[in-house]
């Protein structure tokens, strides 16, 4: 308790004319009593190691009728491995979900993260990616996670190269097929049409021209927009005709 007061002054400093209350042990009044930083100690009548939920339910209703702006939980020992249990529990639902729960504790990319729980973060998501190995969706996604929340960059990559190595032959030969008609779509735009485009505009062309049969007699047109393209890497394609 006695530390506390670091907290308490700290809170004073950041809010001026807060009032701080203090929901504490009956033993500890004493010791609140003499930190000009509490307003009032609050007596806790449930003791460690006892669930009583009727008695807590009785308190919780009576702390909200004050109308507090904030609590604070200043948890002991034993709380910090259970909520770490908590929130590796809850990144797992997350990543297996794939639905961004409440990362704020989590994800590096939070000012909350529990830095010093990394490892375990990382730990959690590399079994989610164990347990989903043949999901190519869940992969990705946790793979996002450790790369940007967990700057797990190395493990992130090798997640991503695993899954494409596990991949059936026939989808390395689609994307095959796929890379040659975006090539295709970017020639035809450098040739025919005078125009220096990148990747993700030649597969637009390139799905422009694939659909062709299916436009007979109709107007149709391609929006291509920008020129984010590397000239050295671009050149050879457009230089390597049909």
């Amino acid at each position: 308790m006695v530390m506390a007061q670091t907290l308490f002054k700290l809170l004073l400093e950041r809010h001026p004319g807060a009032a701080v209350d203090v929901l504490a042990p009956a033993w500890a009044a004493p010791v609140l009593a003499r930190m000009p930083e509490v307003r009032r100690a609050i007596d806790m009548p449930v003791g460690h190691g006892k669930l009583l939920l009727r008695e807590r339910r009785r308190l919780g209703h009576a702390l909200r009728a004050e109308g507090y702006d904030q609590a604070i939980l200043l948890p002991g020992k034993g709380a910090e491995p259970a909520l770490a249990r908590v929130l590796a529990l809850d990144a797992a639902e997350d990543l297996l979900a794939r639905e961004a729960r409440n990362r704020a504790m989590y994800d590096g990319r939070n000012g909350w993260f529990w830095r010093e729980k990394r490892a375990d973060f990382r730990r959690t998501a590399l079994a989610v990616l164990a347990e989903r190995r043949d999901s190519g969706p869940t992969i990705e996604y946790a793979a996002e996670y450790l790369f940007r929340g967990l700057d797990a960059h190395a493990e992130a990559i090798d997640a991503l190269l695993t899954a494409w190595l596990a991949t059936p032959e026939e989808d390395h030969r689609a994307l095959a097929r796929l890379e040659d008609e975006i090539a295709e779509g970017i020639r035809h735009m450098a040739w025919s049409e005078k125009m220096l485009v990148e990747g993700s505009a030649g597969l637009a062309q390139a799905a422009w021209q694939a659909d062709a049969p299916k436009r007979t007699n109709k107007v149709s047109a391609v929006v291509l927009c920008g020129a984010n393209f590397d000239r050295d890497r671009i050149a050879p394609i457009i230089g390597s005709m049909p």
